[in-house]
């Protein structure tokens, strides 16, 4: 492969990596709202039914990347939401925090997410 089309490539990766922060921080400001009206509610913040639901969801779609891939990502992703509700609410948390301690300690019933020193690190 020649130099040019390894920048090529690497310039569309870098164009999806905006989009997924983008869509990242958008979905963190729903986040945000959601956990307002939640405990305006009286509710706990985190909803392990709704995290399962959304990784059996998002499993669906795959075709590439595999449920057992996506998982451990995407829990990552809404113990970072839970963490960034928290912080937004400025009230103890319903849980323990910290995307990690989140996602190792409180996973969604049925999702399994190897241990932060069995993931490779990037």
């Amino acid at each position: 492969m020649s130099d040019a089309e390894i920048a090529r490539l690497r310039r569309v990766i870098d164009t999806l990596d905006t989009e997924i922060v983008a869509l990242v921080e958008a979905r963190a400001r729903i986040a945000i709202e959601l956990g307002q009206v939640k405990r305006a509610d009286g509710r706990a913040l985190r909803d392990a039914p709704r995290e399962a639901e959304i990784l059996s969801r998002l499993a669906l779609g795959l075709t590439v990347v595999t449920p057992a891939d996506l998982a451990p990502v995407y829990r990552a992703l809404m113990g970072m939401c839970l963490d960034v509700q928290t912080r937004a609410l400025a009230t103890p948390p319903d849980v323990a925090v910290g995307s990690q301690a989140t996602v190792e300690t409180h996973p969604a019933p049925g999702v399994k997410c190897p241990p932060s020193s069995a993931r490779p690190r990037s």
